[in-house]
């Protein structure tokens, strides 16, 4: 029937809720779970710039820390 799900995640506790439904699922049917991330890049470069003036050189460590 089907051979994947493709979940999109948009960082929402809402959209991250679903994962374990869908696992469920995809256990079921054997499927492959494709978990697709969704980014705003305007609020990403905006946060970025953010953490830059903020961390300077650690910035991407910063990043990493809340993504």
């Amino acid at each position: 029937m089907y051979k994947r799900i493709v979940v999109p995640l948009d960082g929402s506790t809402l959209a991250e809720s679903v994962v374990s439904v869908v696992t469920h699922m995809a256990e079921k049917l054997s499927a492959r779970v494709q978990l697709l991330s969704v980014v705003d890049e305007e609020a990403a470069a905006a946060v970025s710039k953010q953490l830059t003036g903020k961390y300077g050189t650690r910035a991407p460590v910063a990043l990493g820390t809340i993504a």
